[in-house]
């Protein structure tokens, strides 16, 4: 975050960026785990852009910088905000901070870490030691589900790696 109200971003090994709207990767990536993990937080966004519905683009990214605004402070070298898709929030300085009616909801949002019926299904034949394709089979998913939902359970138990899925599941 910057005092001018733009936002600088690096991802792993490139150069430093200026948020935009035609970062629509970042959008989709942030608007993705905001949607799933901080659901509080996903309506309450989208009823305050609900003017800009109409126009996708537009919408998602003014919910993604706000979230990113009230959750990130400013470059502080010292750990990743966002690192291997887990959310590291922050208490930013915010002139309305104790009278916010966001508070708690998209500053500082409450996390779901409840783990759906689907993902925890998920989780624990990984941890049984199925590959990806057994697991897909299994359940009648696609690859890709099954690689989605293990990212999910990473994110939604803030677990760094897939090897902790597994540990966690076998105990």
């Amino acid at each position: 975050n910057n005092p001018d109200g733009s936002i600088l971003y690096r991802t792993s090994g490139g150069a430093v960026k200026t948020f935009t709207k035609e970062d629509t990767g970042v959008v989709n990536t942030v608007i993705g785990v905001i949607r799933m993990v901080y659901i509080e937080s996903y309506k309450a966004l989208a009823e305050l852009y609900s003017k800009s519905e109409l126009n996708k683009s537009i919408f998602e990214y003014k919910m993604v910088h706000r979230f990113i605004r009230c959750n990130f402070g400013s470059n502080d070298l010292l750990k990743y905000d966002i690192e291997n898709g887990i959310f590291n929030v922050e208490e930013v300085q915010c002139p309305l901070r104790g009278e916010c009616i966001f508070e708690k909801i998209i500053c500082k949002p409450r996390k779901v870490s409840e783990l759906t019926k689907r993902e925890d299904e998920v989780a624990r034949l990984y941890a049984s030691g199925l590959s990806l394709q057994e697991i897909a089979d299994n359940l009648g998913i696609t690859y890709s589900t099954v690689n989605v939902q293990l990212r999910l359970i990473r994110i939604r138990l803030n677990l760094r790696d897939c090897k902790q899925i597994i540990k966690l599941f076998r105990e």
